[in-house]
């Protein structure tokens, strides 16, 4: 529908003159959408310039971390192509030989041929290796043993685990995996405290605000004996209630 749709100029319906210069006033509004679409071209060419610095700031600010994680890499570069051209080889053969005569050199301190020396490393290797692994799997496993015991003293005493294991890990206490119990009980009695007295403050808080809340509907006491006072309790022995008896005769009388 909107290929339908003319501009209209309301400047034809004035009075007076300006009714009577209709065409120019066409050509003024054909003027005026050009100009506004000039302007929408440069809003549109400035956003993209902007995007353009923008982008070009960025590039620049990772150049520059690259180059200053890699500042020594030419240099490197340039004394191992040298030693290359220099021993006819290229850079890894290079590199191979440099391993070589380091290998030869333990070799000689150990008095063992190159290859039985080269068989050790290898060994030793595998063996470090073996050990990072045996490690890995004994922390798990540690990990998985501290925290099935502290989830199940949680349980049975009524505490939250993350809170016993939270004062663990920053009062630094010592903890045996094979027997947890000690420091559990310290961070039980220190969590429970926290608690207690978290239930306290809570306790005293709604308590005053329950107070605060009945003090216009306490009853009291008319009379000359307790005026404005609160009405009292129900007595307690039977030499009190004779007392309190003989107290409210005498004030009728």
């Amino acid at each position: 529908m909107t290929k339908y749709r003319f501009p209209l100029n309301l400047q034809l319906f004035a009075d007076g003159e300006e009714a009577a210069s209709g065409v120019d006033d066409v050509s003024a509004a054909g003027t005026q959408e050009e100009v506004s679409t000039a302007g929408e071209q440069d809003a549109g060419q400035g956003a993209d310039k902007a995007f353009a610095k923008r982008l070009a700031a960025e590039r620049a600010k990772i150049e520059n971390e690259y180059a200053e994680r890699f500042k020594d890499y030419d240099t490197h570069k340039q004394v191992s192509d040298y030693f290359a051209q220099l021993n006819g080889m290229d850079a890894l053969t290079l590199r191979e030989r440099v391993e070589l005569e380091r290998l030869q050199e333990q070799a000689d301190q150990q008095q063992v041929p190159v290859e039985v020396m080269r068989r050790l490393q290898e060994l030793e290797a595998k063996a470090a290796q073996a050990d990072e692994l045996t490690q890995q799997q004994q922390r798990g496993q540690m990990e998985r043993t501290y925290w099935d015991g502290v989830n199940a003293f949680a349980a049975e005493k009524g505490v939250d685990a993350k809170a016993l294991n939270q004062f663990l890990v920053d009062s630094g206490i010592p903890i045996d995996p094979g027997n947890m119990q000690k420091a559990l009980d310290i961070a039980f009695k220190a969590v429970r405290h926290d608690q207690l007295e978290k239930q306290i403050a809570d306790a005293e808080k709604n308590g005053m605000k329950k107070l605060l809340g009945a003090k216009g509907s306490i009853p009291t006491v008319t009379g000359s004996m307790a005026q404005g006072q609160a009405a009292s309790t129900a007595p307690k022995t039977f030499a009190e209630a004779r007392a309190r008896a003989m107290q409210r005769m005498s004030t009728t009388d």
